[in-house]
């Protein structure tokens, strides 16, 4: 008889899983219910305020916060300035610091609102940029380039490039032709980047975020008191006015 006439034993030899029926298929499954959940909440969250705003109105979880930066309650979140970038009064009494992603759609709609706000609060408000790549094909990239261009002094206006246009980031050639846009040392800054050098800074803000409890970009703490989401010019500007009355008495 031959090896390929016998018939295998049904009994010992197990059928063979499905795919889906595979632990590790498992357990993916579950973290992404999992972090399709937590997008939802955020999005949810975010859709509230925002129509809150617009309406005129204040939800009472906002104005809670803004009095809770006031009174510098126990509930604020200890998130360092790090030596990540930043533009305003360094003594300021009110600190904002941003948990960002250059390809985030809704950091491309914060973008224009403040930077058409904060100019006017430069006196009273320190504004901190810290990266919270959000898994975007070029986040990582962006975010290392805009180190890179930091060590030449150009952070900010190579952060309105990003920005300005999130549809140019197809590729990583943008961001030497970007360097080489605003004049910077286009050699220096491909060596820099094209060593990582600015890796590990990058994971390091984003590490800080997740444990201060980011979930979603744009995140901002005001005194170390959490926001969600893009908000309207005016919400901007009646929040500063108000903690600018309270804390510069």
């Amino acid at each position: 008889m031959r090896r390929e006439d016998i018939e295998p034993d049904v009994e010992i030899i197990p059928p063979k899983e499905k795919w889906y029926q595979r632990k590790g298929c498992m357990v993916f499954f579950v973290i992404m219910l999992l972090l399709l959940a937590g997008a939802g909440l955020f999005g949810w969250q975010v859709y509230k305020y925002y129509s809150a705003i617009k309406s005129g109105n204040y939800t009472p979880e906002m104005q809670a916060m803004l009095d809770s930066v006031v009174g510098s309650d126990e509930s604020a979140v200890t998130v360092t300035k790090d030596d990540d970038p930043a533009q305003g009064n360094p003594d300021a009494k009110i600190v904002v610091i941003a948990f960002e992603d250059f390809q985030c759609p809704i950091c491309g709609e914060a973008y224009p609102i403040l930077k058409q706000v904060l100019p006017d609060y430069s006196d009273k408000v320190l504004f901190v940029y810290r990266d919270f790549p959000t898994g975007h094909e070029f986040s990582q990239s962006a975010a290392e380039a805009a180190n890179c261009a930091n060590e030449q002094g150009q952070f900010w206006a190579y952060h309105d490039l990003l920005f300005s246009d999130q549809a140019a980031i197809t590729g990583s050639e943008i961001f030497s032709q970007y360097a080489d846009q605003l004049g910077l040392d286009v050699d220096a800054f491909d060596e820099c980047y094209m060593s990582g050098r600015y890796a590990a800074e990058v994971n390091k803000d984003f590490l800080d975020g997740n444990i201060a409890g980011v979930s979603g970009t744009p995140t901002f703490f005001i005194n170390g008191y959490m926001l969600q989401g893009s908000y309207p010019v005016e919400f901007w500007r009646q929040s500063f006015d108000y903690l600018i009355e309270e804390l510069y008495k």
